[in-house]
């Protein structure tokens, strides 16, 4: 995370992009936290999110939200697989969403695996306890999309091509 600080020194305007990114992870997280306890249609959900807040949802945090729980069955057997002696179905419904959506974006590629555990237990401290920041690192650090990957190095220099393109 040390590249992100430096980005933020280099390029405050990338740094912005990057951190705009983050925050619509975050509303994705949330989406899939009110899906999953309420079972509501995602419909109604970007509705009263827009309601509440004046602006809609973005297309990437529906796809974001909207794939995740598409795969969630898949992704619930990789976070049990990588929780001993839990099952996502015993968690928190907080804490099974975050989780959900760092495997869902390992697995996707689209970020270094460093990036999704970093993002998903600062959301699980902030949000949840310190205690589930630790079950999440701790899960994801153990899943077989985190494990699987082999390509953070290469994610992380198509990220820092990606911030000096966006000079």
């Amino acid at each position: 995370l040390k590249f992100l600080a430096r980005a933020a020194e280099h390029d405050p305007a990338a740094f912005h992009h990057v951190t705009v990114v983050r925050n619509l992870k975050g509303l994705a997280r949330v989406l899939l936290y009110q899906k999953d306890l309420t079972g509501g249609d995602f419909r109604s959900l970007y509705d009263a999110y827009e309601r509440d807040n004046r602006e809609g949802v973005t297309e990437f945090v529906r796809a974001q939200a909207e794939g995740t729980w598409a795969d969630r069955e898949q992704l619930d057997r990789q976070i049990d697989a990588a929780a001993e002696g839990w099952s996502a179905e015993r968690m928190a419904v907080l804490e099974r969403n975050i989780l959900r959506l760092a495997v869902w974006e390992i697995g996707r590629g689209e970020v270094p695996v460093a990036v999704a555990i970093d993002e998903a237990v600062s959301l699980a401290k902030r949000y949840a306890s310190p205690e589930a920041a630790t079950l999440v690192n701790g899960v994801l650090e153990e899943s077989p999309a985190s494990r699987g990957s082999d390509g953070d190095q290469t994610r992380l220099q198509d990220v820092a091509a990606e911030l000096e393109r966006l000079r």
